[in-house]
This record gives structure tokens, C-alpha cells and sequence, in this order.
């Protein structure tokens, strides 16, 4: 028997030869020389058994190897169980999109009916030219541009407002939106006549212009038309209620049965229906 007491002062290397030469087996350790032995498997274990560092992975690398996983796994599974995964899949990107399709806003649209002709729309956001016949029914959105020949487009954008757009004339809509809670519309006239038609009369935060060359004519409710004469000339006509028109710094009110003929760079004058 090793008396252990009595040995003098080891390394570990001494103390592991010691014990493999008599028998540990035999007999149990005292409890500090097994204190050394643990200690000095478990430093051995820490220095030769730990793999080396692995090269760093892409992370299209992971992905792939995450796919091919993915796809086993997919394929180890029994024919039920494919289906109920690709049922669930299904309603999952279908509750994606009606969930992304509510967050992101849709643009506004005004119909148009095309009515006794042809009219040729430029879309805006392709940037092409359509020509519509007869009867047709389109939605235009902000930015588009329509040019009537013998046809004639009716234009329903907001609840009770209407506007006609006469054969011969060229408009852009260059403004369709809701902001603040109101409704906001405004058409740019190149050429011809535009019938206006407001039935209810306009809110704080609403608005409706035709704008011309140097003209701006307002609407709160009313019954009118614009006319592009030519760039320096534009005549409007109010048939019921008010409209606005600015001219640089002048401002008329056209009431029903008025007129003004405005006239770049001359002053603004409201005539009567008999004048």
C-alpha cells in the first residue's frame, strides 16, 4: 500500500505514473490526490480533443445547406402530411398578402365612360397610349392625360361630382387624392371645354380646380364650364352656384348666368348671359 501522506511533493505527470504502477484499481484514492487526477484529464481532454476552429461559412452557403435540409426533411414526410404543410402554407401567404395589400395604400382611380367616339388616354404609370372606342369603361389615376376627337368622356371621380369632358379637348388629371379626409381634384386644361358638374356642395378639406394657362377656376358647388380658348385666353360660364377664377393677382366670383372671358394680361370682367 502507497502511503500517501508520506510522498513528497509530485507533478502531475509523477502522480499518473505512480498510480498506473500500483494498481488504482486495488484501492480507492484519497480525496485531494483524486482532486489532481480529475484536474489533470480534464486538461489533457481541453488541449487534444478540441476540434480546431472551422472556416468561416458564407451565408449563402448556411442558406443552401438550410434548404437541402429543408427539402429531406420535406421528403421523408408521408403523402398526408405534404398536403396538410402545403394547405398551411396557402392560407399563410394568403393571410401575407391581405395583410400587405390593407397597409399599403391604393392609388386612387376616377371611371371614365367613353361616350358618342373614340378618346386616346396616356397612362401615366406605363406610359402608353390607348385609344378607347365607344362604351368603353376605364379607370384613370392621377397623371393621366385623355384627348377626345368626335367622343366625349364623363368623368366620375368623388361621390356627386362630375365632369364632362367635351369632344376636342385635351385634360391631365394632375391631382386625385383624400387628403386629410376630404376629396381633392384638379384638372389641367390644354384644349376644348370642360362641363363641370359638383352637385353637393364641397367640405373644408375638399377641393376642385381646372386650371388653365394662367388660370385657376375653384369650385364649392356648383354647375359650370371651363374653356381653353387658346394659351392667353380662357372662358368660363357659371350655370348655377359659384366658381372662382384667379388670374395672377386678380380674384372674380362668377355667379349663375355669369361669364368672364380671361385674358392674359388683361383685367378680368364679369359679363351677364344678355351682355
Amino acid at each position: 500500500m502507497i502511503d500517501w501522506g508520506r510522498q513528497p511533493e509530485m507533478n502531475d505527470d509523477e502522480v499518473l505514473r505512480t498510480l498506473f504502477a500500483h494498481r488504482l484499481a486495488d484501492e480507492p484514492l484519497p480525496p485531494a490526490v483524486l482532486e489532481r487526477v480529475t484536474h489533470s484529464v480534464l486538461t489533457e481532454v481541453q488541449q487534444n480533443l478540441v476540434p480546431a476552429a472551422l472556416p468561416p461559412v458564407s451565408r449563402s452557403a448556411t442558406l443552401l445547406v438550410r434548404l437541402e435540409r429543408f427539402r429531406s426533411w420535406l421528403g421523408s414526410l408521408p403523402p398526408n402530411q405534404t398536403l396538410l404543410l402545403a394547405g398551411a402554407a396557402a392560407v399563410a401567404a394568403m393571410v401575407l398578402i391581405i395583410g400587405v395589400s390593407r397597409i399599403t395604400p391604393r392609388p386612387l382611380t376616377a371611371i371614365a365612360e367613353v361616350a358618342g367616339g373614340n378618346a386616346t388616354v396616356l397612362s401615366h404609370h406605363t406610359s402608353k397610349f390607348h385609344v378607347q372606342k365607344d362604351g368603353d369603361v376605364l379607370k384613370l389615376r392621377q397623371g393621366d392625360q385623355v384627348l377626345t376627337a368626335e367622343g366625349a368622356v364623363r368623368l366620375t371621380h368623388f361621390p356627386d361630382q362630375v365632369a364632362i369632358i367635351e369632344p376636342g379637348a385635351y385634360i391631365e388629371l394632375t391631382r386625385l387624392d383624400e387628403a386629410g379626409g376630404g376629396h381633392q381634384l384638379a384638372l389641367t386644361l390644354h384644349d376644348g371645354i370642360v362641363h363641370s358638374q359638383i352637385n353637393t356642395p364641397l367640405q373644408a378639406n375638399d377641393e376642385y380646380v381646372i386650371r388653365t394657362p394662367g388660370v385657376a377656376v375653384s369650385a364649392v358647388g356648383t354647375d359650370f364650364t371651363v374653356e381653353a380658348v387658346s394659351p392667353q385666353e380662357t372662358i368660363v360660364k357659371t350655370m348655377a352656384g359659384q366658381v372662382q377664377v384667379t388670374m395672377g393677382e386678380q380674384v372674380v366670383t362668377v355667379g349663375p348666368g355669369q361669364e368672364v372671358d380671361a385674358v392674359l394680361g388683361q383685367t378680368l370682367k364679369l359679363q351677364s348671359d344678355g351682355d
